[in-house]
């Protein structure tokens, strides 16, 4: 795949995923992959979704087996069929600020600073991560009269710097 192609995906990636939270108030658990579907001499860019099921989000076990067990196998399937050239998580978190000299032992000891949303994307290009605020401002009634969170989403400055450092189980994915 070429820089631009993927850089024209990863726009559009963001732009809809950012979009899908803003309507429905919240986003699914996935994993997103950028690639070509290898189809004898064509190569069709691609974007997979791959939506997370609960059993492997809501627990710690479950988030490890889904890194350890299930995604080398996802990724052995998927690198059968594509040329994966990145992929992205996306997650609402609550975020927690420590002073950066501070040793934390226990995450959960430190407070609850805001809601955000995460994107992290790693791929043959680079890495990017952006953190949003969301800002949250109440159940409305839609056109259809069904009823929606809508939210505002703040773009956290300085975010791009510290693309690379994000630690957990989901960064380093695409280099496994």
């Amino acid at each position: 795949m070429k820089k631009e192609d993927f850089k024209l995906m990863k726009k559009e990636y963001l732009h809809s995923l950012k979009e899908y939270l803003l309507e429905e108030g919240g986003i699914f658990p996935h994993l997103t992959f950028f690639g070509e579907k290898l189809d004898g001499t064509d190569r069709a860019p691609s974007v997979i979704n791959v939506p997370l099921p609960d059993e492997f989000i809501n627990t710690e076990e479950g988030k490890d087996k889904f890194v350890n067990v299930v995604f080398p196998q996802l990724s052995k399937t998927l690198n059968a069929s594509f040329n994966i050239s990145g992929m992205a998580w996306a997650s609402e978190a609550w975020m927690r600020v420590a002073n950066k000299d501070e040793e934390v032992k226990d995450y959960t000891s430190i407070p609850i600073k805001e809601e955000v949303l995460i994107i992290n994307i790693e791929s043959d290009f680079g890495n990017d991560l952006e953190i949003y605020k969301i800002k949250r401002k109440g159940l409305q009634v839609t056109q259809d009269g069904d009823m929606s969170d809508k939210i505002q989403l703040i773009k956290k400055q300085g975010t791009s710097a510290m693309t690379g450092t994000m630690k957990g189980r989901f960064s380093g994915l695409f280099q496994k």
